[in-house]
């Protein structure tokens, strides 16, 4: 009875690999004559449509991260500007208080 169980086993086996050099073969006799130009290749016409679709949407997010990085360097040339005004008022308004100092004591000197 066990060599029975084994046998069935071993004809399953058989029976897989069978399938599998067939397929195997089919598929590279397949590639093997595309690669030569005596068959066209095949398509699959909803996978072909289906790869345009996410080449299309690639370039898309390829576009929006391009335009956000540029949004990013744009805002932070943006924000060292304002930064750089508000040092340059800062200074200038030290200044100036100090040039109303200077002129005041001056007047009351007079």
């Amino acid at each position: 009875m066990a060599e029975t169980v084994g046998n069935v086993d071993v004809v399953a086996k058989v029976e897989s690999l069978k399938k599998w050099t067939i397929g195997t073969f089919k598929n590279s006799r397949q590639q093997l004559l595309e690669h030569m130009g005596k068959i066209d290749k095949t398509v699959d016409a909803d996978f072909e449509k289906e790869c345009e679709s996410l080449k299309e949407l690639h370039k898309r997010y390829g576009s929006v991260v391009s335009a956000s990085r540029t949004f990013s360097n744009v805002l932070t040339q943006l924000s060292q500007a304002e930064k750089n005004l508000a040092e340059s008022l800062q200074l200038l308004s030290d200044k100036e208080t100090a040039i109303k100092v200077i002129s005041l004591e001056q007047m009351l000197l007079i």
